[in-house]
């Protein structure tokens, strides 16, 4: 649980530190893309100590699925932003 908040956070922190720093807006979203695949490729990288398989190939295999997966939730969240209004 500790580790999916702190993991789960790590996008955030753009939009956190536009509160304390003047952050361009054109800035926010790429640079939380960034930290969101640096996190998802270090989750590889712990993940291949588990199951014996290469860090680099367990980065890059759940940055690619875990990118995917925010993509979708991005695109239906986009699409459904005036579903409720």
């Amino acid at each position: 649980f500790i580790s999916f908040l702190f993991i789960g956070s790590i996008p955030l922190i753009f939009y956190v530190l536009q509160l304390l720093l003047p952050i361009l807006e054109n800035y926010l979203f790429i640079g939380s893309s960034i930290l969101t695949l640096s996190a998802l490729f270090s989750v590889g990288v712990i993940k291949s100590r588990l199951i014996e398989k290469s860090w680099l190939i367990s980065g890059l295999e759940t940055m690619l699925f875990g990118g995917i997966a925010a993509s979708i939730a991005y695109i239906i969240g986009h699409l459904l932003r005036n579903f409720g209004s």
